[in-house]
């Protein structure tokens, strides 16, 4: 057996492998790129001259330095445009007529050159490539098209690491920049270089379009497993979770299909902290499941024609607006073998307009043929019918309506005998919205309904009543998007198991239709794409239940016993006061500080003469108690109200209102959006999103396709007829956002088992918290506590330092000066006291067991018994350690959910939840092999002062006096600091290597240390001792794994033996303190 074979290098080697098995070109080293402009420079001659040979051949007759100015055009041309645009566009050239980078393959084989410029693409994957001038860093993949480089990645092994070390690896040591002020690398470059970089191990994949240090955001890349996150796993017929990289999206047609007709530059306009607009432009690559969809669809559409159903069941948080733009857009692109389009227009149906300019400017963002889509409104002056049917004439391939509009457009499609004979894929989205639009009576005679004048029905019963019909539109595909398929939707738009069609005509109960493809609410939860809304859910009756439990003292009250449970039980669906008293004081409490002061929440009522009784009340309650405003980020602005239509004042009014003083409402008046929100100028949506609107009171609007991702509480004072309202309305919560945590959800009416069972049938991991004992606290802090990590003396130290502080300054709307120094010094001693404990029982526990394993072979019974009974002691106190950091976690959500109802007036109890919630940031989870010391930040404020003077008098840091060139005369006298170095070198290599291959190794180690700013900033400003408590020793580590390969004997000699990785450690750290470099040391050596 090869103890290698478990190494990242033979994963590695699997994956290029795995490529090469698809068609690809494999290169084992990155001979032939040249790291100054990023290309595979052969492959890019070899393309053009087999793509456009008689061109080429022209070309290279007008100068004998066609090569170089062929890669000089195409370099200059990265840079104008980025890497997607040059392979997308046509190159200009002098000397050539216009020709393009690489070729997509042609829909049919009517088009024989595009078809022959197809063939002659050349993929290919390169290992270990070396992408800087300035070092000699290398990443482990790069995949290139036709010489251009299109994605890299980074590959861990489980064994050793996992996906999370690639993801590091990227983001601390592949900065586009080289340091502060270098130079860009033209590989990692944003645009200009590869456009996606993968982290990659055996089990799991995440992706990223934008290198950014440690701001760097990845996604995953990953199958799904069972409806929860990850892969499904490795099998004996597939070693390799993740294989579906390769074998899925490494197929040649499917890697070129994917960078000309899916990823695209994404624009939007977003403010800067000065209060101005600027145009942000990211790179776009489809996640897997968007991928899987869109290409399901299209391969299905080929194979089995037009006229059939799709139901794309894809969780909230999915990127279904780009999902649908994909499919739309791909949809224009297949053709039939004789040329001619499978559909002549694709139909999207939207129930909202903003999400019709949404989608009109997703197509426009990666294809920009003009008059490609169409948005129907009335910007044109003209009706939008009459544009419709236009659009419709002329063949506009994407046409984008209301679902107000949608039965005219299917009037148009049977009616119409200028369309006649074209086909139609109709795409919609959410399918199941309640909206209603009007079926003319013409549309209902043609369909077989005769006698019936015009007709009120949801955009589902208009598609049933079209299917159903005797004129059942066989040139049309209906695709269905949606989150939440109730039984309608799943039986107009779903299949049998079998994939075949469901005829509504003949189906009967024993039929399931299921959805052609689904990306689960669970998955993207677990996957980070959307909040666990249940978390913070919280049904009246509990909260009631919270507040009331009796504590620990048998004697109660019974006077204010009766006042409490009268003040709760008062709250009937018409008294609005109280509720609003409720909702305030719950928003001021737990909701108003979150998000930095800009989280925002939204009422939910059963009515618009409900939003009208609840706004009066909002704008009365806030108006009597300017307390609320004293603290910025505390202050709840004016409610907005939004519905639509007029609601007249006597039907706000409640016959209990005067009894109860609420005279807020005039009977005479007639009300609306627009005078219970006078000073608002632009749509409602857009006002919230703004910083001085906090709170929206909403009745059967923006509860479906609106997307605030500020939304952090709702209070539901309305019953939600259905399982998909429900999941509906309480999902508007669940978008992130940077720094969005916890969500907050009061519902006043829905009982906790609908709510559950609601989300179960979407959701396989939906939990409903269960606590109702406001006490219930004290036990988790007790179980911290027990675990003797920190004690009071570190809260009250945070306390002082920090806590109030911070309050002052955030009450105060103001910054707080060094806080990320003052809390890194504190934390950082216990955190490296729980991870130097954890890892000790952990290597204990190790050893112990192979101790065991020992005992047993030896068949000594009293050694066995007490080998065991030590393993069992010290597993009792590692699993105590392990489940420090869940209590931790525990304690900070069990506090956050009761403190929203119960003021516990208990600071103490405060600052402890806040130092538990800060600490469990800083504590590592139990590794697969060791404990990794490195995650804790060590900066000039926990090591040591950096010197501002730039004055240093210990002799570590002397200037160096250079050495002069070499003269027949004699050497001088060899300084002492190098001396002493080499020496160590040689001491370090004993027998293993000799003593230049060591000083090579030495300076290799060091190579790639100076490459860490954040360790130099360590290593430069803090003597010997403190500098390795920080990063170093660990970046020490991954720079000797990095150089297994090169160097394995001194690799495993410094893996296996502590005392050569301290050797190895104090040669490193010398050599960066004297700033020495590989010449330096060659010329004393020898």
């Amino acid at each position: 057996m090869d103890n290698r074979d478990h190494m990242e290098k033979n994963f590695e080697n699997a994956i290029a492998s795995g490529f090469e098995d698809q068609g690809w070109k494999r290169s084992e080293n990155d001979e032939g790129f040249n790291p100054q402009n990023a290309l595979y420079e052969q492959d890019l001659i070899d393309w053009v001259s087999s793509a456009y040979p008689d061109a080429f051949k022209k070309y290279k007759e007008t100068t004998s330095q066609w090569r170089e100015t062929l890669i000089s055009r195409v370099s200059q041309l990265l840079g104008q445009k980025g890497t997607l645009r040059a392979l997308q566009d046509e190159v200009g050239m002098a000397g050539m007529p216009y020709f393009k980078l690489s070729e997509t393959e042609p829909e049919n084989a009517q088009n024989e050159d595009v078809l022959r410029r197809y063939k002659c693409n050349i993929l290919r994957v390169v290992q270990q490539v070396h992408f800087r001038l300035e070092t000699k860093e290398s990443i482990d993949l790069v995949f290139f098209i036709n010489g251009i480089p299109v994605a890299t990645a980074e590959v861990k092994t489980n064994f050793t690491q996992d996906v999370n070390a690639a993801v590091t690896e990227y983001r601390q040591k592949r900065h586009p920049r080289y340091r502060k002020n270098g130079a860009y690398s033209a590989l990692l470059q944003h645009q200009r270089g590869a456009i996606v970089h993968f982290a990659i191990s055996e089990t799991d994949i995440q992706m990223t379009t934008k290198l950014d240090g440690d701001t760097t955001k990845f996604l995953p890349f990953n199958i799904g497993n069972n409806g929860h996150a990850g892969n499904p796993p490795a099998s004996k017929k597939n070693p390799y979770a993740v294989s579906y990289f390769w074998k899925e999206i490494g197929k040649p047609r499917e890697w070129l299909r994917i960078f000309h007709s899916f990823v695209f530059i994404e624009e939007k306009k977003v403010r800067t902290p000065h209060g101005n607009t600027k145009t942000d432009r990211s790179l776009i690559f489809p996640r897997y499941h968007q991928w899987r969809a869109v290409s399901k669809i299209v391969n299905d559409a080929i194979a089995r024609g037009v006229g059939q159903n799709y139901l794309i069941e894809h969780s909230p948080g999915s990127g279904k607006t780009k999902t649908i733009t994909w499919t739309a857009f791909r949809l224009t692109e297949i053709r039939k073998d004789n040329g001619d389009p499978f559909f002549d227009t694709i139909l999207i149906i939207t129930d909202r307009t903003v999400l019709n300019d949404q989608l009109v400017k997703a197509v426009n963002g990666f294809n920009r043929t003009p008059g490609l889509v169409k948005g129907i409104d009335r910007s044109d002056g003209v009706s939008k019918t009459a544009s419709l049917q236009e659009s419709l004439e002329k063949g506009v391939r994407i046409v984008v309506v209301t679902i107000q509009t949608f039965p005219f457009a299917m009037e148009q499609i049977i009616l119409n005998k200028k369309l006649a004979g074209r086909t139609f894929a109709v795409i919609v989205d959410e399918a199941h919205n309640s909206q209603s639009s009007t079926s003319s009576s013409k549309l209902n005679a043609a369909l077989g309904f005769v006698g019936e004048g015009n007709t009120e029905l949801t955009t589902e019963e208009f598609i049933e009543r079209v299917q159903k019909s005797r004129q059942r539109p066989k040139n049309v595909s209906f695709l269905g998007f949606t989150a939440t398929p109730r039984h309608q939707t799943m039986m107009l738009f779903g299949r049998k198991p079998d994939g075949s069609a469901l005829n509504l005509m003949t189906a009967t109960s024993a039929d399931a239709p299921v959805s052609f493809d689904v990306y689960p609410m669970r998955q993207a939860i677990e996957e980070g794409f959307i909040l666990d809304v249940l978390q913070g859910y919280l049904p009246y009756k509990t909260a009631w239940q919270i507040e009331n439990k009796e504590g620990e003292d048998p004697l109660v009250n019974e006077k204010n016993a009766r006042k409490r449970i009268a003040r709760w039980k008062n709250l009937h669906p018409t008294n609005v006061t109280q509720k609003t008293e409720f909702i305030i004081n719950h928003f001021v409490r737990s909701v108003a500080s979150l998000l930095n002061g800009q989280a925002k929440a939204m009422i939910v009522t059963s009515s618009r003469a409900a939003v009208v009784r609840y706004k009066k009340a909002f704008d009365y309650y806030i108006e009597n108690h300017p307390e609320l405003s004293k603290i910025a980020v505390l202050r709840l602005g004016v409610p907005l109200a939004a519905f639509s239509g007029d609601v007249k004042g006597g039907d706000a009014v409640h016959e209990a209102d005067r009894k109860e003083g609420f005279t807020l409402i005039d009977p005479e008046a007639v009300y609306n959006e627009s005078n219970l929100n006078p000073n608002i100028r632009v749509a409602l949506e857009k006002a919230f999103d703004t910083g001085d609107y906090r709170l929206m009171i909403v009745a059967n609007k923006f509860q479906t396709g609106f997307d605030q991702p500020k939304l952090c509480a709702m209070y539901v004072d309305k019953p939600l007829g259905s399982e998909i309202d429900i999941v509906q309305t309480y999902s508007r919560l669940n978008r992130t956002y940077h720094g969005k945590e916890t969500v907050f959800i009061i519902d006043f009416v829905n009982k906790k088992e609908a709510v559950l069972k609601a989300f179960s049938k979407y959701d396989s991991g939906a939990v409903v918290t269960e606590v109702q004992d406001k006490d219930v606290i004290f036990s988790y802090i007790e179980a911290v506590k027990n675990a003797n990590i920190f004690t009071q003396n570190d809260v009250d130290d945070f306390a002082e330092r920090y806590y109030y502080d911070a309050m002052r300054s955030f009450a105060a709307n103001k910054g707080f000066n060094d806080a990320h120094g003052v809390l890194n010094s504190m934390f950082e001693p216990v955190a490296k006291l729980y991870n130097e404990r954890l890892k000790d029982c952990y290597d204990q526990c190790q050893s112990l067991t192979i101790q065991l394993q020992k005992d047993e072979d030896s068949g000594n019974k009293g050694r066995i018994k007490a080998t065991r009974e030590a393993l069992e002691e010290l597993t009792t106190e590692l699993n105590v350690l392990e489940s420090f950091r869940k209590s931790l976690n525990k304690t900070v959500a069990t506090y956050n959910y009761i403190a929203q109802l119960v003021d516990y007036k208990n600071p103490d109890l405060e600052v402890f939840v806040a130092y538990c919630g800060l600490l469990s940031r800083y504590l590592k989870r139990l590794p697969q092999e060791e404990i990794d010391l490195s995650g804790v930040l060590l900066t000039g404020y926990t090591i040591r002062p950096v010197n501002e003077s730039g004055d240093d008098n210990t002799d570590e840091t002397k200037p160096l006096t250079p050495i002069g060139p070499y003269t027949n005369e004699p050497r001088p006298e060899m300084p002492e600091h190098l001396r002493v170095i080499l020496e160590k070198i040689s001491n370090f290599a004993g027998d293993i290597v000799s003593e230049k291959d060591a000083v090579k190794y030495c300076n290799s180690i060091s190579d790639k240390i100076r490459q860490n700013d954040r360790v130099m900033v360590q290593v430069e400003n803090n003597d010997k001792e403190n500098a390795r408590k920080g990063l170093f020793e660990s970046a020490v580590h991954g720079a000797v794994v990095d150089l297994f390969e090169e160097y394995k004997k001194l690799t495993q000699a410094v893996l296996v033996d502590s005392n050569k990785k301290d050797e190895l450690m104090d040669i490193v750290l010398m050599l960066l303190k004297e700033k020495l470099t590989d010449k330096d040391l060659s010329q004393e050596s020898h």
